[in-house]
């Protein structure tokens, strides 16, 4: 069997990147590699994938997850020392992953670079989270960093993965990224009272 076969969904086999963060064992199955559109390098308009129907399980997850992660952002913002609470939220997160980590498959070998580099950036993220907090007001910062994050991921995906959006995907992030921070432009131009 070649490494690199393309699986029985028509997407291509997942590059270096995917592969360590997935692992090789998935390689390994009957059907090929799982669909993972977000890890396969695109292949231009010819491999454009039918739509994905989303259950009202997975719907109702991203939805309760948007809602936590709100309300800790709000819960931090009014808290009166923003570090200790940051510490405590992390911690509090890393507790209910703990608790669930026994029912889980061990990650690959090659993707604890991958697991380090993405704690290392989390780090960074809260520290910078409560100093945002600190000195600005949560309807600014707020939007800001959900705004920049998209921006943030399509250039590092461009320049660290070869992984450059096609321009609808870009005009899809700019578009986004805009209404986004829109309203932390309004916000900014506003008179204070």
């Amino acid at each position: 069997v070649a490494p690199h076969r393309v699986p029985a969904r028509g997407l291509p086999p997942p590059h270096a990147a995917c592969r360590a963060l997935w692992g090789a064992a998935a390689d390994k199955s009957p059907r090929g590699p799982p669909a993972r559109p977000h890890c396969a390098k695109s292949a231009g308009p010819a491999m454009a994938s039918p739509p994905v129907q989303i259950s009202l399980p997975v719907t109702l997850a991203v939805l309760g997850g948007a809602l936590l992660h709100a309300g800790w952002n709000i819960m931090l913002k009014s808290s009166a020392d923003k570090q200790l609470d940051t510490v405590a939220i992390a911690a509090g997160a890393g507790i209910a992953g703990l608790a669930v980590a026994p029912f889980l498959p061990l990650p690959a070998a090659e993707s604890l670079p991958w697991l380090a580099a993405s704690a290392l950036v989390h780090i960074l993220y809260f520290a910078l989270l409560a100093g945002a907090y600190r000195w600005g007001d949560i309807s600014f910062t707020y939007p800001v960093m959900r705004g920049g994050g998209p921006v943030i991921v399509a250039i590092a995906g461009a320049a660290v993965f070869g992984e450059v959006l096609s321009w609808a995907q870009t005009a899809g992030v700019v578009f986004i990224c805009a209404g986004i921070l829109s309203f932390a432009i309004v916000r900014a131009s506003e008179p204070r009272a």
